[in-house]
Order: C-alpha cells, then sequence, then structure tokens
C-alpha cells in the first residue's frame, strides 16, 4: 500500500528550510509533529512509503511521508549521500508507536532478476537500495557450484561497478541484471583474514617462475624470492608494497611453483626468530583448494574464457 504525501500548511513548510538541520532534543515533537497528517493508529506496519527528508542526525535521517510525525530511517555509510528535501522512494515501515510518536522506517528490498548471457536465470535476489556491487555477488555465491563466482554484474549497458550502490544503478523491483561467471584457479577458505577468503584467478603473469594469483577482495598469492634465494609463498594486500611486510596476511616457505593446500603448512612467524613478518594475519590459517588442473591457465585469457562458459554451471 503506498500512502500520498499529505498536504501541508504552506507556513509550516517555510519552517523546514530554517530549521531542519538542528538535531533531536525535547521539543522535536512540537516542532516536527504534524497534527494534519494521517493519525499513527492507522498506519500499517509493512506498507510502503516515500517522503521528503526533514532532518538529519547521525546514522539517521527523518522523513516526512504523510503521518502525523516524521519516520526515523537508519543509514548505512552507502545512503550518506541523501540530502535535506530530497525526495527518498522505495521506503516500508518497519514499526510504530502511536504512544510516544515515533515511526521507523527502512528501504524496501529490490526484487532483482539475475540471468545468464544466455537468458537463463541464474537466481532471484531481494537486495536491499545500499548494498553494493560487491555484496550483489556474494549473496549469488550461494546460487554457483562451489569454485564458480560472478565476475561482472551489467544492468542494460551500465556495468554494476562493486562499489556503486543498487539505488545509484537505478535498480528497481524486477530489474534484471546479468551475471558474467567464471571458474576460479584457487579457492580459499577458511582463513581468520576475511578478505584473503576468495575466489582466486590468475593475473595473467609469473612471478618467480610461477603464476600468481588475485582474488575479488584484491588479495594477492603469490612466489617470493629473497636475495638470500629462499622462496616463499605469501598472501598479500595488492595495494601495498609486495616487496615490504606491511601488507602480509599469511607466508609459507617452499621451493614448490603451487601454493601449498593444507592450512598447517601456512603462518605469520618467522621460524628462527619468532618475529611476526606477517602484520595484516593471525592464527587462523587459509585452506587452499586448487580448481583449475591446466598448468598454463596463465596463458588463457581469462575475460574470454569468462564470457565462454558463463551459461555453464
Amino acid at each position: 500500500m503506498q500512502f500520498p504525501l499529505m498536504p501541508r500548511r504552506a507556513a509550516r513548510k517555510a519552517t523546514h528550510g530554517t530549521t531542519a538541520r538542528s538535531t533531536c532534543s525535547k521539543s522535536w515533537h512540537k516542532r516536527w509533529g504534524h497534527p494534519d497528517g494521517q493519525p499513527l493508529s492507522d498506519i500499517i506496519v509493512g506498507s510502503c512509503v516515500e517522503g521528503r527528508v526533514t532532518n538529519i542526525t547521525k546514522g539517521k535521517v527523518f522523513v516526512d511521508f504523510g503521518a502525523a510525525c516524521d519516520g526515523a530511517l537508519p543509514l548505512c555509510p552507502q545512503e550518506c549521500q541523501i540530502k535535506l528535501g530530497d525526495l527518498v522512494k522505495g521506503l516500508q515501515v518497519i514499526s510504530v508507536d502511536p504512544h510516544r510518536g515515533q515511526v521507523e522506517l527502512a528501504f524496501s528490498p529490490i526484487a532483482l532478476d539475475v540471468r545468464l548471457v544466455s537468458g537463463v536465470q541464474l537466481a532471484a535476489v531481494n537486495a536491499g537500495s545500499s548494498w553494493t556491487g560487491a555484496e550483489t555477488k556474494i549473496a549469488l555465491r550461494q546460487s554457483l557450484p562451489r569454485g564458480r563466482f560472478v565476475t561482472k554484474l551489467v544492468s542494460g549497458m551500465q556495468i554494476f561497478e562493486d562499489s556503486k550502490t543498487t539505488s545509484e544503478l537505478g535498480l528497481e523491483n524486477g530489474s534484471v541484471l546479468q551475471a558474467i561467471i567464471d571458474t576460479c584457479d584457487y579457492l580459499v577458505e577458511e582463513a581468520g583474514v576475511a578478505e584473503v577468503n576468495g575466489h582466486y584467478k590468475c593475473t595473467g603473469g609469473r612471478t618467480n617462475g610461477a603464476p600468481s594469483y588475485i582474488n575479488e577482495a584484491g588479495t594477492l598469492l603469490f612466489r617470493y624470492i629473497f636475495s638470500n634465494g629462499v622462496p616463499y609463498w605469501y598472501f598479500s594486500r595488492q595495494s601495498e608494497d609486495v616487496t615490504k611486510k606491511a601488507g602480509d596476511f599469511y607466508r609459507v616457505k617452499t621451493e614448490m611453483l603451487q601454493p601449498p593446500e593444507s592450512p598447517a603448512d601456512w603462518g605469520i612467524y618467522n621460524n628462527k626468530t619468532g618475529a611476526n613478518e606477517c602484520p595484516l594475519g593471525d592464527g587462523i590459517f587459509p585452506i587452499v583448494t586448487r580448481m583449475s588442473e591446466a598448468d598454463n591457465v596463465c596463458e588463457a585469457n581469462d575475460e574470454d574464457d569468462a564470457e565462454d562458459d558463463s551459461d555453464s554451471l
């Protein structure tokens, strides 16, 4: 049920522009109550509403949606672009307390239809308006076989970037997303640091005689040989200098040209001195599973492979 915006007296409208930036106080109900609005006893929990932002506080905005008092809408960091006076659509009434004069609002879920390149449906997802592309990809993992993952989401002619939100992309109920999927070369699980886990694909190059890999979070898996000739495999943050230990999560000393799979092999300390050589890591080590059997996976064009087999789950 959609409640329309109810008309307000001109005098009340004029006050919004001068007092809306003030914070909540004991006189809030006097300043922000709307005697001509719909009684709270008539507001139905679960109903869909829309309205104008009348006040902004830390982590919360208040929305005039036509009721006797404004509704409180909690915000997450991705929604901080909402400004005073904005028309906010797609809201849902979560709770109503007529005695205290309080209404809690939330963004309604957005039903997305996610399909493969062929048009076959991959999943129906109820996304939040603040979901990012990265969060949407994570939600789709449960619809894919182990080792398969979404590399790209597309809406019409727009790419659903990892940092962009569903609302910024203009997605609404029934919107169709096209998913490009691929098989990872290594699947990493159970690491204590979340950004180490994920699907690793070859970067297309080799480091110290072995392929290097990267996951969705930008964590690198690569071989490194020190000046004294001692070889290691490392999990490190891509944004850091890989020759420095500041961005290292875990490491293992080995002559192998493939990363060891057992968590018992990985560590963070120098075995001789006991010094912590991986400041971003912890004591919960990763399980590494090789998903691709080809030795020359890095010689293939990853993007072409993803598009070619995107319809085969």
